[in-house]
């Protein structure tokens, strides 16, 4: 019984140091496009109507290959709206201006859940010693 629940708490800790590290990837890649970004305009296209309500935009960026953004914030379609990407990866975009904090985010999200998943997971194996 012990040593099935110390497996199931260790991979739930790995779950969450894993959360953790994509959410820190990702702002590490949010300060590196608000530093270093590219300014583009992008168009906002359609919208789909679901539990987020999801917006997507496209733009071209200076070698004139087509991206996509994806996101919650509202948009009007046909309108155009300012872009920050990388320009050594296109794919790494936000819409301007760049937040890092932003909980619409779905690493960010994980990354706060990964963290309180560990304090939990330590909690639960202190009792059990």
């Amino acid at each position: 019984m012990t040593t099935g629940v110390l497996i199931l708490l260790g991979a739930l800790g790995l779950g969450a140091v894993a959360a953790i590290s994509g959410g820190l990837l990702d702002l590490l890649a949010l300060a590196r496009i608000r530093k270093r970004g590219v300014r583009a305009v992008a168009v906002c296209d359609s919208h789909v109507w679901g539990p987020g309500k999801t917006f997507h935009l496209g733009f071209t960026d200076t070698g004139g290959a087509r991206h996509s953004i994806w996101t919650t914030e509202p948009c009007v379609e046909g309108q155009e709206y300012d872009v920050l990407y990388d320009p050594s990866r296109p794919s790494s975009c936000a819409l301007a201006p760049v937040r890092l904090w932003d909980p619409s985010r779905p690493r960010q999200v994980g990354m706060l859940l990964g963290s309180a998943g560990v304090v939990v997971l330590t909690l639960i194996a202190a009792t059990m010693n």
